[in-house]
Order: structure tokens, then C-alpha cells, then sequence
């Protein structure tokens, strides 16, 4: 999920994989899941990276 890089962390794209995020914010898909990895965000992008995971009942 991409976020705003502010306090708030209001959901700006929320995709289910990396290469969908890479087409909405043309960042490459590798650097994404690197920045969430690291807990980087890629704040000076104009994005926070965040991943959610959901537990289906």
C-alpha cells in the first residue's frame, strides 16, 4: 500500500502486489518492495510503502 509520507499515512494506493503499485506510482517494483522491506517507506518519493497483511477467518 502506498501512503501520504506525513503523520497521517492516509492510503493513496492500496494494490495487492508490487508491479501493481510500480504501474500506478512508476516506481520500480524492486525499489518498492525494498523500501518496505528496510521499514525505508521512500518518503522522499512523495510515497510511504507500508505492507498489510490480513488474516482471513
Amino acid at each position: 500500500m502506498a501512503v501520504t509520507p506525513d503523520r497521517f499515512e492516509f492510503p493513496v494506493f492500496i494494490e495487492e502486489s508490487c508491479m501493481a503499485l510500480e504501474q500506478k506510482t512508476g516506481i520500480h517494483h524492486k525499489n518498492i518492495s525494498s523500501y518496505i522491506s528496510k521499514n525505508q517507506g521512500g518518503n522522499r518519493l512523495g510515497y510511504k510503502f507500508v505492507k498489510v497483511e490480513i488474516q482471513e477467518e
